[in-house]
């Protein structure tokens, strides 16, 4: 390969990266903006509710989706004006700021994860037994003073940023010594916080086995369960989310400073910077995902959630789909199963056509691509193939999207890289089959999409005939109506139909 081919591979790479990256400073940014806004009104409907206010793993949460709001008015918002629209933001600007600016950049999501921290240790203690003096955490008192800890704890970290960071003119707002702010960086963010959350989860999981092993068959023994496991797989699956969050970016903050910081070639360094630009704007997803992954993963909150909007609807309105508590958890967690799954493809969608825009930077992604894309496809039809989905339409289009996209990879992009790297010739490669796979597995996409909204009117329609039920007596099952049966395809667990007053 002579020098005028590496010459446009690298000119070509850097055209790709600054293209990409124009898309990235504009997109991403405005979608973190608008969904953790979302988020944020729905954090504050949800948990300022009669029956999670009072919570005190509620009430950090609530602090930290505050937080969040501010890390991305703050940070991001300040950060995507002046760059792509050259507003004069001061504290991105002006020398006085440099230290104010940095120590806001570190401090906002530290705190965030802080209280994050905090739930899971107030559902360590509610695991505890009942006569632990831990239990004391749970009080609704103590919550002040841990709100209180995680900001101290959090300022503590600050203290790097002010020592070690000064203005200079050549280079802005630097710090002076990299190598020892990198380590105390990865050490502080990488290390200490997900240690430290781990280990409470896995104290966690050590209680609630051990709870169900003392009062295996006492009386009252599944309310208790129930009470001790409320929000525990809500804040389980927002560590796991934010540990995956954090551990890209940490990553790719260290190789950037620990490796990739003595590059020459432009080109190279281009794609480092890109890649660096994307993995920190991902890093705002931590200040995104908590709304959403409570609305999935908690029926408590959905339920909280609704009723919530329900009150905002003027009152002829509420009156007409004024239902019972447990009419709502079995209309909200139909629709919820059904917006799972479109949203899971279409996140799987999103992030194929992403790795086909970003295939060029690494040799053998086609081959990793194929690799994930049989094992999603193993995992749905593994999934799919289970009681509750097999006769549902929306799951049968998921599933055909899902095998689309595998032969879309097996019979082009894995040909086209072993033809190109290896000059194997491949006879289909100059049939134009590219498109079709492409157009039929997002035709598949948009088919689930439509038939979800679909269900989900029909699912309406039926719980406004659901209210002339609530007239019956509270001892009696109430009969479940056939157009509640048959809506989604889904069988109807009889059991949300009796009312509990």
């Amino acid at each position: 390969m002579n020098n005028s081919t590496v010459g446009s591979m690298s000119t070509s790479a850097v055209l790709l990266s600054s293209t990409v990256t124009r898309y990235v400073y504009n997109i991403l940014p405005i979608s973190f903006l608008i969904l953790g806004s979302i988020g944020f009104l729905g954090n504050i409907l949800a948990y300022s509710q009669r029956e999670l206010r009072s919570n005190t793993c509620c009430v950090y949460l609530l602090c930290g989706s505050i937080v969040d709001m501010l890390n991305l008015f703050v940070n991001l918002l300040p950060r995507f004006l002046n760059t792509m629209n050259g507003i004069y933001i001061p504290w991105l600007r002006l020398p006085s700021f440099c230290k104010f600016y940095i120590s806001i950049l570190g401090f906002l999501p530290h705190l965030s994860i802080n209280f994050l921290l905090m739930s899971i240790i107030d559902r360590y203690a509610l695991t505890c037994n009942l006569g632990s003096p831990i239990r004391r955490i749970n009080r609704l008192t103590m919550a002040p003073v841990f709100v209180l800890l995680a900001i101290f704890t959090s300022g503590l970290t600050t203290i790097r940023t002010i020592v070690l960071y000064e203005y200079r003119s050549t280079q802005g707002c630097t710090a002076t010594h990299p190598l020892t702010n990198n380590i105390l960086y990865v050490i502080i963010n990488g290390v200490m916080q997900p240690v430290i959350m781990f280990i409470f989860v896995m104290l966690t999981f050590q209680n609630i086995k051990q709870s169900r092993k003392r009062v295996g068959g006492a009386t009252g023994t599944i309310n208790t369960r129930r009470s001790r496991r409320q929000f525990v797989t809500m804040i389980f699956t927002q560590i796991v989310a934010t540990g995956v969050i954090s551990l890209q970016w940490i990553v790719m903050f260290s190789l950037n400073g620990f490796v990739f910081s003595s590059i020459q070639n432009y080109g190279m360094a281009s794609v480092v910077s890109f890649a660096y630009t994307v993995s920190n704007y991902g890093f705002y997803l931590n200040s995104v995902k908590a709304f959403y992954i409570a609305l999935f993963t908690s029926r408590l909150f959905r339920e909280n959630f609704v009723f919530a909007l329900m009150k905002m609807l003027p009152r002829r309105i509420r009156q007409q789909f004024q239902i019972s508590q447990a009419n709502v958890a079995f209309a909200i967690g139909t629709v919820t199963n059904q917006f799972v799954l479109m949203a899971l493809n279409t996140t799987a969608t999103t992030v194929a056509i992403l790795y086909t825009v970003l295939r060029k930077f690494v040799l053998h992604l086609p081959v990793i691509n194929l690799a994930f894309d049989f094992l999603g496809l193993l995992g749905n039809a593994f999934t799919y193939t289970q009681r509750e989905f097999c006769t549902n339409t929306c799951c049968m289009y998921s599933l055909c999207s899902s095998t689309v996209d595998a032969l879309h990879v097996l019979l082009n992009l894995c040909p086209a890289h072993l033809s190109g790297t290896f000059g194997i010739y491949i006879p289909w490669l100059h049939i134009h089959i590219v498109a079709f796979f492409s157009h039929l597995s997002i035709k598949f996409l948009f088919t689930s999409i439509i038939d979800w909204y679909t269900s989900t009117c029909k699912l309406i329609s039926s719980i406004r005939r659901i209210k002339q039920f609530d007239s019956y007596s509270s001892s009696s099952a109430l009969r479940i109506p056939r157009s509640i049966e048959m809506c989604n395809n889904t069988p109807v667990n009889k059991q949300y139909f009796v009312h509990y007053h």
